[in-house]
């Protein structure tokens, strides 16, 4: 609704309608306060909703100047201009504290109107309030928020923001702190000239997940929490953590408070820790609490399908004269030899890790929902991994303040077979199976692969 704009040629014509919004309306049910007052300021009528916003009855009104509902707390410019301007006979509007009868403090936007009589003289004026106390209370408290986001982004190496999203889709910061440049290589004005160059930088992999956090969060109004990468033009990728809380706003525009922080230390330190708990140091491949999750997945899976897996069990034969020729240097070389070689015989959804030593297992998974057709894929591979194995090793061994020593071990396997489907034997029967059937092959010489059962 538009604020009325009354017109009164006479002081005591208060019952006239005026027109709001195309239609006459009696200034007494107006939803504004309104007060009319002679040339003196003196208030000769108050409506029922000016009493109502302050607590004064009317008798208590008139007779009265606009001053009597403002204290040495209300802002002295603004009081000043609202003298000037009934001295001048000028408009004026702007918001002002007011106070009721009992003391309470409220927001007034007011609005003040010279009325002229036939003559073009200044015969009073007319008042029109509205409280905006809650408006008010809103713009302190978000201003408080935003000095308390700037000062805390100034000493703090994570990067303080507001973010907004407009019901057509189109969003921006309204707030960049300036941490923005170590965080994300922008500085706090770019983002806001261009805010698309915070979603540019995701990387590929990660861009997609990000906005539609984004967007659930908008949705449901619930925190949004992300972890994501970034990738910046001659830069190493970088780990970023988002925490930010959403607020709908009145437009229906939804707006983040929040924080952005660079967490790649911790990420690299996890991935640090993730390699000590489930890889094997030496070779890089899986160890055995890595190995025994991923052939408990493996069997659910082919309890769901009925396909077979089989576990390949290794032994290298002759490895231990490598160690007691050579050096521990040298075995430890041939180990990693030996890994590459079983990791270029399997499929990248196959499972290959070190237990210890020179025992070596492997975990095919998915193979024929035959059983004789999967133990026949098992052994192909199984050969496969042997020829690998027996082929000719050029080992380069380092030697600190020495020259490179190039040595040229040889060297078998024994290798033992057994398939499973689904849960039919727990993990470490499965293991054992084809750990008798690897030792089996051991004692025939080494240089085989046995299955079992035989």
């Amino acid at each position: 609704m538009k604020k009325p704009q009354p017109s009164f040629s006479n002081p005591s014509d208060l019952r006239t309608p005026i027109a709001v919004d195309g239609k006459m309306v009696s200034i007494d049910i107006l939803p504004y306060g309104v007060l009319i007052a002679d040339n003196m300021m003196l208030i000769s009528y108050a409506n029922h909703r000016f009493s109502e916003m302050t607590g004064f009855s009317e008798s208590e009104i008139i007779g009265r100047t606009c001053s009597f509902v403002q204290s040495e707390s209300t802002d002295k410019q603004t009081r000043n201009e609202i003298r000037a301007a009934c001295k001048n006979g000028t408009f004026f509007r702007g918001d002002i504290l007011n106070f009721k009868k009992d003391g309470t403090p409220f927001w007034n936007e007011l609005t003040i109107e010279p009325m002229r009589n036939s003559a073009g003289q200044v015969d009073g004026f007319i008042g029109i309030s509205r409280d905006i106390t809650q408006r008010k209370n809103d713009e302190i408290a978000r201003a408080d928020e935003f000095l308390m986001l700037q000062k805390h982004s100034q000493v703090t190496p994570a990067m303080g923001y507001q973010f907004r999203i407009r019901p057509d889709g189109s969003f921006s910061f309204p707030f960049i702190g300036k941490a923005s440049f170590l965080i994300c290589g922008f500085s706090p004005d770019e983002v806001k000239a261009n805010p698309s160059r915070m979603f540019d930088c995701i990387h590929p992999d990660d861009s997609k997940g990000v906005w539609n956090s984004v967007l659930e969060s908008k949705e449901n109004l619930t925190p949004w929490i992300q972890d994501y990468r970034i990738n910046l033009s001659g830069q190493a990728i970088r780990w970023l953590h988002g925490h930010s809380q959403p607020e709908r706003e009145s437009d229906g525009s939804t707006l983040w408070h929040g924080f952005v922080e660079d967490i790649t230390q911790r990420k690299n330190f996890e991935e640090q820790l993730k390699q000590l708990a489930f890889y094997d140091t030496l070779t890089g491949l899986a160890n055995r609490t890595l190995f025994y999750d991923r052939l408990n997945q493996a069997m659910l899976a082919s309890n769901r399908s009925g396909h077979f897996g089989a576990i390949i069990c290794i032994d290298l034969d002759h490895f231990k004269p490598v160690n007691d020729d050579y050096g521990h240097a040298a075995g430890d070389v041939m180990l990693a030899e030996v890994a590459a070689r079983l990791k270029n015989c399997v499929r990248g959804s196959d499972t290959v890790a070190r237990f210890g030593g020179d025992e070596f297992v492997v975990m095919l998974s998915e193979l024929s929902a035959v059983n004789s057709a999967s133990l026949a894929q098992a052994i192909q591979v199984s050969e496969k991994l042997l020829a690998a194995l027996s082929a000719d090793y050029f080992l380069t061994v380092k030697h600190k303040g020495m020259p490179d020593e190039i040595i040229r071990p040889i060297s078998t396997a024994s290798i033992g077979v057994s398939i499973f489907q689904g849960n039919q034997l727990d993990a470490d029967q499965i293991l054992k199976n084809a750990d008798k059937a690897m030792y089996r092959a051991k004692k025939q010489g080494g240089g085989l692969v046995r299955i079992h059962p035989r």
